[in-house]
């Protein structure tokens, strides 16, 4: 009889509650999809870097059993509330508690079977989508094939079912502790504080949303750093809290005094419900909030990613191969005859980075780069040092060794034109007495400015500036660090050599292998280095002590690349691996946030549009029609669920576009900065008005009137 009863209120929760089903299906199917992503085969094989997928992952799914459990946790506390005086009622027939809790946990059982069950099937499809994706971002095949990993099946299922466990744990625990009386007023009881709202906390709406602005000032004039960015951001969560307490102080205060337009139409019928439910759910609208904030967040943040796969990978490496040497006497025989031996070669060229002993360009842009500005004013507030900004100063000096070689970097005219042709560029020609400078687009201001201001001297001459170009150069430590200024050649031969490189344009990709092999030449030339200073200087103390070579490897930030081989094939790979790495766990957190707090909003509402249809009853009797009865639900839902979605869209945006002016900045990128909060923005309008309408459909059979059906 028990179980009969437990099926029969199963089938009622996933009628009124529907939502809840779809969302924990949805669940299911997320876990499962990226869960299989860490122990797929087909990953594996095309994985660059071990395990960094599967640490990613694994700290989403960290996020994600917080989130969930406290979702499940909310949802089964919510409908014991609801179902208190059934459960009431059971006791009075002679029913014992332990009957009862055994009712209630096997229900939530049932259901959560079931949600399991079903959304193990959208999982499995969704985990060929993902990898199919995964496969195209690499160029490779991928053929369907629907299989399951015994490991992903079992990490799924035991997560699920821990959410479960916690949340009917936590739950049984207080069902003990009821007893008739507790459970006939528990149905009275809202969620928070019950005591009247005091009209002086509406000063925490007008004192939240100045935070929110300060915090903002903060953030844009770059006075936030690592520990006040801390602090700063732990009180904003605060803040937020503390929104939705003031927000319905307010809305009391104004209904109370009877603010202008409350009593046109149905606003007073509105604003009541909304001021008590925000009253009642303010915890709750909170952290929906920053659910809803987090899940922007983190689709803006793939986004970034996936914009810089599209655009920037080619352009860091457009060489098929290029190599450095410290020596500028090196020849690079073994590397050609490597290359020579494992690929096909179309042109191969060994040629020469100069400098003349000075550092201007470097000092130049030491001074006027927005970005060491920014660096060195964090780095000056967290010393306490009031200095002003000059090259002198060390710590300028400790960001420039890490940016730029030591010296200006120089180039041959017909080097630079050789380089452009492998590349398929037109080439530059320099009349007497210029000289151009081959940069990223980024650093194009400044080097215009520099160009103005400033002569280059070479050969006891000065030369000036001809143009800048921006074409993909390989400028992150090779050809030169952000920009390398192309001189005649009877200049540049009056120079010394800095280093050497060497680039190979290739028939086809490069082989499997050959990374290694150049990896290898390049330790070897390293280690004799390192002998010769030992021999030279007399011991390996003396000469780790002595002057060193300083390899600068440009500005870029956020995604860098520093290492002396280069192989286009083997880099795109690399980092296509380590940015879908990342990207994959933050669609998936933002998704489960968003599908959790639309949820709990959901579920509230349809709960209140059973338990007060006698509100909707009330307007059918007085006349209310039923077209203008739809328009008063569907503002309420607009209302209930636009405040918490607008604000939380108020801080993503604050947020996002200072990290996408921040992204632009330090990569270089070429893209608006709003194009990663508005995109992201309309995958959540997209996924909240689905949730809406399932909303609204449920309202309206859940109020179901007397006189007519809505």
């Amino acid at each position: 009889m028990l179980s009969k009863l437990a099926f029969r209120n199963v089938r009622k929760t996933v009628r009124d509650y529907g939502v809840y089903l779809i969302t924990m299906i949805l669940v299911t199917a997320l876990m499962f999809a990226f869960h299989s992503m860490m122990f797929s085969p087909q990953i594996k094989k095309l994985a660059t870097v071990a395990g960094v997928m599967e640490a990613m992952i694994g700290i989403a799914a960290g996020f994600i059993v917080l989130i969930v459990s406290w979702l499940v946790r909310y949802i089964v506390a919510f409908m014991m509330e609801k179902r208190s005086r059934e459960f009431g009622i059971y006791l009075l027939i002679g029913m014992n508690k332990k009957q009862i809790r055994k009712i209630f946990m096997k229900e939530n059982t049932i259901f959560g079977l079931l949600a399991f069950v079903i959304g193990m099937v959208p999982g499995i499809f969704l985990e060929q989508v993902l990898t199919s994706v995964f496969y195209h971002i690499f160029g490779e095949e991928y053929t369907i094939h629907f299989h399951m990993e015994l490991s992903t099946f079992l990490l799924t299922s035991g997560l699920y079912a821990g959410t479960y466990l916690l949340a009917l744990w936590r739950v049984k625990r207080r069902m003990k502790k009821m007893n008739i009386r507790k459970f006939m007023d528990l149905e009275k009881k809202n969620e928070g504080d019950q005591a009247p709202v005091r009209k002086w906390r509406r000063i925490f709406l007008p004192l939240s949303i100045c935070y929110v602005i300060g915090y903002g000032v903060i953030l844009y004039t770059h006075r936030m750093h690592m520990v006040n960015g801390m602090i700063l951001s732990a009180v904003l969560v605060f803040m937020i809290y503390l929104f939705f307490e003031g927000l319905a102080a307010w809305l009391f205060w104004y209904i109370e005094r009877g603010g202008k337009g409350v009593y046109k139409k149905d606003r007073l019928f509105l604003l009541r419900q909304l001021a008590s439910k925000i009253h009642s759910m303010k915890f709750t609208m909170g952290t929906v909030t920053i659910l809803f904030a987090c899940a922007v967040l983190g689709t803006s943040c793939a986004m970034m990613l996936y914009d810089y796969q599209n655009k920037m990978m080619t352009y860091q490496m457009p060489f098929d191969v290029l190599v450095f040497a410290q020596d500028p006497q090196e020849t690079m025989k073994e590397d050609r005859d490597v290359i020579e031996e494992k690929a096909e070669v179309k042109d191969l060229f060994t040629y020469h980075i100069y400098q003349n002993g000075k550092d201007t360009v470097n000092r130049y842009l030491m001074d006027h780069l927005e970005y060491m500005k920014w660096e060195f004013d964090s780095v000056r507030r967290e010393n306490k040092r009031d200095v002003k900004m000059n090259v002198q100063d060390g710590i300028v000096e400790a960001m420039a060794s890490e940016a730029y070689f030591q010296m200006d970097t120089y180039m041959k005219e017909s080097d630079y034109n050789r380089l452009r042709s492998m590349l398929g560029y037109e080439p530059v020609a320099l009349s007497d007495g210029e000289y151009c400078i081959q940069t990223k687009p980024r650093m194009e201001k400044y080097l215009k400015q520099f160009s103005r201001e400033n002569q280059v001297e070479a050969a006891g001459r000065t030369y000036s500036c001809q143009g800048i170009y921006t074409e993909a150069f390989g400028q992150n430590g090779h050809n030169g660090a952000d920009y390398v200024i192309v001189l005649p050649d009877e200049a540049a031969a009056s120079m010394e050599p800095y280093y050497t490189l060497l680039a190979a344009d290739l028939k086809g990709e490069a082989p499997r292998g050959l990374l290694e092999e150049l990896e290898r030449l390049e330790s070897r030339r390293e280690q004799t280095i390192i002998e010769e200073k030992i021999k030279t200087y007399g011991g390996k103390k003396q000469a780790e002590e002595a002057e060193k070579f300083i390899w600068g490897s440009g500005t870029d930030e956020v995604i860098s690349m520093t290492t002396p081989v280069l192989v286009q094939t083997d880099l795109e790979e690399e980092l296509n691996y380590l940015l879908t790495a990342i990207a994959y766990p933050l669609i998936y957190v933002a998704a489960v946030f968003v599908c959790t707090a639309l949820t709990v909003l959901a579920v509230q509402q349809l709960s209140d549009a059973s338990r007060h249809r006698y509100r909707y009853d009330v307007l059918s009797k007085l006349g209310v029609k039923r077209g203008e009865v739809n328009r008063i639900i569907q503002k309420q839902l607009l209302w209930y669920y636009g405040i918490p979605i607008l604000f939380a869209l108020a801080l993503g945006a604050m947020i996002v576009l200072f990290m996408g002016e921040r992204f632009v900045l330090y990569t270089g990128i070429a893209s608006q900065i709003w194009a990663y909060f508005a995109g992201s923005a309309a995958v959540l309008m997209v996924v909240v008005l689905l949730y809406l309408a399932v909303t609204y459909t449920g309202f309206k059979r859940n109020v179901n009137l007397k006189g007519y059906r809505l």
